[in-house]
């Protein structure tokens, strides 16, 4: 079976060859950590941040290719799985409150109300959103998607 085919079996609970091994991403952290380390080349890990960041990153970019194969995944899931669906034009992003421990509750780019908290490399802290309800809908998110 070919990747895509394992995939498919997976997702529909047949039988399958081996399950893929994939990525869904790296923080830029990371990729310094493990290019300082040897594991992957520091040049790949800089081209990788640059090419991300992009609406549609190209999964064949030199770097994004030889990360991959360096560390042995099948395929990025972020790479073949992104719908187009985002909100335009964004939120701005809008600092909401400093705590007294630093922490920043801000509104991100998609009407998330997040926590940051400083020195934290990792996925902001969810803790409310601008979504609250059809008045909010048709307030907020509605005239971004027209």
């Amino acid at each position: 079976m070919n990747l895509r085919q394992n995939v498919n079996a997976i997702l529909h609970y047949e039988k399958f060859d081996h399950f893929p091994v994939l990525s869904m991403g790296y923080w830029k952290e990371t990729l310094e950590k493990w290019a300082s380390e040897g594991h992957i080349r520091m040049e790949d890990a800089q081209e990788y941040m640059n090419c991300i960041w992009k609406p549609m990153p190209d999964e064949d970019a030199p770097a994004v290719k030889a990360i991959r194969e360096r560390l042995e995944f099948d395929y990025n899931w972020d790479n073949y799985f992104r719908p187009k669906a985002f909100l335009f034009p964004e939120f701005e992003r809008e600092l909401l409150e400093v705590k007294p421990d630093g922490s920043r509750i801000i509104r991100d780019p998609m009407g998330l109300i997040v926590m940051e908290k400083p020195g934290l490399i990792s996925i902001p802290a969810e803790i409310g959103t601008t979504l609250t309800g059809r008045e909010a809908w048709e307030e907020h998110y509605l005239p971004k998607f027209q």
